[in-house]
């Protein structure tokens, strides 16, 4: 890696940036902030009416676990289809309008912003993941991973203590199951061995 001539982090880093700047700029600001709005508002309208919904499923499911689950995801998927309808209206009028490229400046600065925090989060992911002596030397030598680590920073600041030291015990549980799955894997194909060649046909018997 050190015979790039720019390093791959740094590549990376640009081409999320503009995919995501590019994505929300043809989308517009407001279509982007009202569509992730659905997705939290659907979360929101499963869980308060996860029990209103379970109720009625439970007459219907005999399964009391496969009821719950589809009271879950039926009330989930309800909202979010309500709600993604009443945002593409609203987007589609903004768009149409005056406003339209206001709109879609912004949503190119939102895209930005949202590429940003998405390997932000993802750093946080891999140094959880990985340990210090375990990564990559290349990677450290990004420019753009003091912007990185700072936005790691500022974002840890933000969550509660409770909830990132879950989340991080979490990611290095599934590392080490991962790890051990493929050192176990390796170590079965060794004591495989490798496989013998097969017996060639006797010449001298095929000719009689």
């Amino acid at each position: 890696m050190d015979s790039f001539p720019v390093n791959p982090i740094d590549i990376l880093v640009a081409v999320v940036l503009l995919l995501s700047g590019l994505l929300a700029f043809s989308r517009g600001a407001v279509r982007e902030v009202l569509g992730i709005g659905a997705w939290v508002g659907a979360g929101f309208a499963a869980i308060y009416g996860f029990s209103y919904a379970r109720e009625f499923f439970r007459k219907v499911i005999e399964n009391h676990l496969v009821a719950d689950a589809v009271a879950g995801l039926a009330v989930f998927l309800v909202a979010l289809i309500l709600l993604a309808v009443f945002s593409q209206v609203i987007a589609s009028r903004i768009q149409g309008s005056k406003f339209g490229a206001l709109d879609r400046a912004l949503g190119f600065i939102f895209g930005l912003l949202r590429g940003a925090v998405l390997l932000c989060l993802a750093y946080m992911l891999f140094i959880w993941a990985m340990a210090e002596e375990d990564r990559p030397p290349w990677i450290a030598k990004a420019r753009t991973l003091p912007y990185i680590i700072k936005g790691a920073e500022a974002i840890r600041s933000i969550v509660p203590d409770e909830l990132e030291e879950k989340a991080k015990t979490t990611v290095q549980n599934q590392s080490k199951t991962a790890t051990d799955a493929i050192s176990a894997l390796r170590k079965y194909e060794e004591l495989q061995g490798p496989t013998p060649p097969a017996p060639e046909p006797n010449k001298e018997g095929a000719g009689q």
